[in-house]
């Protein structure tokens, strides 16, 4: 009997004792996150170079083409403190980085790979970074793609395209889209560019654009539009 009690005694202390352990952690994870969110709310969105655009580009190397102009491959830099930024950064590092690796350079002439290029615009409210990159092979272009990168300067995020929408104040692309497209088949356009991907952004007259993919001939033929 005693040694049942002494027994009994000790499961009760051992699961009083791991239940106060947990509520403990569980304390510490809330102070933490806390702390965490309180770290991000006082996160000051600015231009970390207030002398400098929210991007900017430095020169990373130059490459003479097959027709005899010359590819200046340069590298972004976002001027900006969001977290947004960094990870944009961090991917547009990766795919320069990853085309570099795949160039193919014959007799100091730049025969096959991306070249890329870049567009930036600027309104009060956002900017926007495009990234264009089109595929060379023995002196000929192939399709042409794009990233593109619209950052609200009040939240410090990168908008989607419904976001982006939204902030122009419309919510019917296809009203926009019927308005400006030249189609013999406008509706039938219409519905192959919103399955073909498409990019909304801001330019520096705050005009809401457009760039999307159109097929011809099974060619994807690059467009923008002011919508």
């Amino acid at each position: 009997m005693w040694y049942n009690f002494i027994g009994d005694t000790m499961k009760k202390f051992l699961i009083l004792l791991c239940l106060v352990l947990l509520l403990s952690s569980c304390g510490k994870k809330k102070e933490d996150n806390k702390v965490d969110a309180e770290s991000n709310d006082n996160v000051v969105l600015e231009k970390i170079d207030s002398s400098k655009d929210y991007v900017y580009f430095e020169s990373y190397k130059d490459y003479l083409l097959p027709d005899g102009s010359f590819y200046s491959l340069v590298k972004p830099v976002i001027n900006y403190t969001s977290d947004s930024a960094r990870n944009v950064e961090l991917e547009i590092k990766t795919f320069l980085n990853n085309s570099v690796k795949n160039f193919n350079v014959i007799n100091d002439v730049f025969n096959t790979g991306n070249v890329i290029k870049y567009y930036y615009y600027e309104t009060s409210s956002y900017f926007t970074l495009i990234v264009n990159y089109t595929y060379l092979v023995d002196g000929i272009y192939g399709e042409s793609k794009d990233f593109v990168y619209v950052f609200d300067l009040n939240t410090g995020n990168v908008l989607s395209n419904e976001e982006v929408l939204k902030a122009s104040g419309n919510d019917n692309l296809d009203k926009l889209l019927e308005d400006k497209i030249v189609s013999d088949d406008v509706l039938f356009t219409i519905m192959t560019i919103k399955s073909n991907d498409y990019h909304l952004y801001f330019n520096n007259e705050n005009q809401l654009c457009i760039i999307y993919y159109e097929i011809d001939n099974l060619d994807n033929i690059r467009k923008e539009l002011v919508l």
